[in-house]
């Protein structure tokens, strides 16, 4: 499954910016800049088979970690993501921990070096 996000409600620490200024079709980017950044999905439906994985396009200058919420900003957890250290958008895959069934709001949250995010994809 692949759900095609887009932020509905972001915290002011964090910026949307353009992958490529040069190329604009290329897209946009999430930044989170401070520990508790975060960015609001809503009424995402994560259907009704149990999701396993998350897979993240991210990058971090010093490696970073994101956490996938739902309901909340300080709602239950459903994966932690570790962005390695690099200056390249790379896929990142983690377990879900606490897999969710039909509709919910999403939230993404920083939790500690700046990250940026390109896209979000959840598989089962």
């Amino acid at each position: 499954m692949v759900l095609a996000l887009q932020p509905k409600k972001f915290k002011l620490t964090d910026t949307i910016a353009l992958i490529d200024t040069v190329n604009t079709f290329a897209g946009w980017n999430t930044v989170f800049k401070a520990p508790n950044s975060w960015v609001q999905y809503n009424s995402v439906d994560f259907g009704k088979k149990k999701i396993k994985s998350v897979e993240v396009r991210s990058k971090s200058a010093s490696g970073g970690t994101i956490q996938v919420r739902v309901d909340k900003v300080d709602g239950p957890v459903v994966a932690e993501v570790t962005i390695p250290k690099g200056n390249d958008l790379k896929a990142v895959e983690a377990k879900v921990s606490n897999s969710q069934k039909g509709v919910h709001n999403l939230f993404v949250v920083l939790k500690d070096s700046p990250v940026e995010v390109d896209w979000i994809k959840f598989k089962n």
